[in-house]
């Protein structure tokens, strides 16, 4: 959040269950760009605080993975 942004934003993520987690940013052609965050976390709400301010305008994903499985999200860097 926001979503655009063109401050770096907060995400904000729910773990269902407790597992180990990653959150990765990838370019909007697919590259893998930088492990944001990765620990083993119990059930709950989180909050992680990106630094994009080397990110240039653009697409980008932001993947949570517990245990293997992923969820993405788009997000969208403004001039």
């Amino acid at each position: 959040m926001p979503n655009p942004f063109n401050e770096p934003p907060t995400v904000y993520y729910t773990l269902e269950r407790a597992g180990r987690m990653q959150l990765l940013v990838n370019s909007a052609d697919g590259r893998d760009l930088k492990v944001l965050h990765e620990a083993t976390q119990e059930k709950g709400d989180y909050q992680f605080q990106w630094d994009t301010n080397a990110l240039v305008p653009g697409m980008y994903y932001v993947t949570l993975l517990l245990d293997g499985k992923p969820v993405v999200k788009k997000a969208v860097k403004v001039g």
